[in-house]
């Protein structure tokens, strides 16, 4: 991963995307290892049986959204990328 996130001359960058827990998403992010982020909204609101927010102690960032598509005229995702910390 380190040879990544510099770019050391020589070294190969291989995209990879990951479906991580909440603590994982926390230390991916906070190691600057993150370029988009890809958000799944599904049209139930769970304020009874949800769980922790998915980025709670994420590092604050600045998102542009790149793409977007509706699945069933219900289920919406988003793609955004990471611009720069805040």
């Amino acid at each position: 991963m380190r040879s990544a996130r510099s770019h050391e001359p020589g070294s190969t960058v291989i995209p990879s995307a990951v479906n991580a827990t909440q603590a994982s998403n926390r230390e991916l992010l906070a190691a600057g290892l993150v370029d988009r982020i890809q958000v799944t909204v599904f049209p139930v609101v769970s304020g009874q049986t949800g769980s922790a927010p998915v980025f709670a102690g994420a590092p604050d960032l600045d998102l542009r959204l790149v793409s977007h598509q509706v699945f069933d005229g219900q289920i919406a995702e988003f793609t955004y990328e990471l611009c720069r910390r805040i």
